[in-house]
Order: C-alpha cells, then structure tokens, then sequence
C-alpha cells in the first residue's frame, strides 16, 4: 500500500512515517500542506492518504472532495486532535477518522486491515 501522509507537523509526518514503514506501508510521500498533498496525488499513485485536518493552507474538510475526485481508490484517513470534525470529514470524502491523541499507534493496523481487505 503506497501512503500519502498530510499533516502541518514535521514531527508528527516523520513518526508516522516511521511507524507505517515498519509495519511494512510504503511512505511515498509527505505533504505539509493542502497543496503539497494535492501535488503529490496528482504526480503519484497513492493507495491511501492519513492527513490532519488543520492544515496551513485551507482545511482538510475542504480538501478532501479534491482528494476523492483525483484518487478516487485511495483510503482517505484523517487523523487530528480535532475529533469534533469527524461526521463532516466522512461526509465530505473521508473513509476513516481516528483521534491523533488515542489511536495514532493503530494507524499501521487499520490500513493494513483495509488492504487486506481489498480497500
């Protein structure tokens, strides 16, 4: 599974990006904003994307009908400390939303999970 990984936060992109590897997820890329992340969609195959909602740039709940239109495949992951936003992040695109604060450990599980299951 080729990942995406979208998040305002250099620390928080590279723990991720740690751990996703380890657990045998191909990292492809890692976006620090809205337009990065739309960038590297458009230039790549990614399989899924795990992204904050507070973004730099504009909001991920606006970013994400664009993410689904470009890869409409992919599995759109948001993971913020802003859980409040969670039902609009599934109606506006979002396939799965988890809290960074509790389940940022289980990441690697749910999209291997997802992919085992044929995404």
């Amino acid at each position: 599974m080729r990942v995406l990984i979208v998040d305002h936060s250099r620390g928080i992109r590279e723990r991720l990006s740690i751990r996703l590897r380890e657990a045998g997820l191909e990292v492809v890329a890692e976006a620090g904003n809205g337009a990065e992340a739309i960038a590297y969609v458009i230039a790549a195959a990614i399989d899924a994307i795990v992204m904050d909602v507070l973004l730099p740039d504009r909001h991920g709940i606006d970013l994400l009908p664009n993410l689904r239109e470009i890869a409409p495949r992919a599995v759109i992951m948001i993971l913020t400390n802003a859980p409040e936003y969670a039902s609009h992040c599934l109606q506006h695109g979002a396939d799965i939303v988890l809290d960074k604060s509790r389940d940022f450990d289980a990441v690697a599980g749910v999209l291997l999970g997802r992919a085992r299951r044929g995404a």
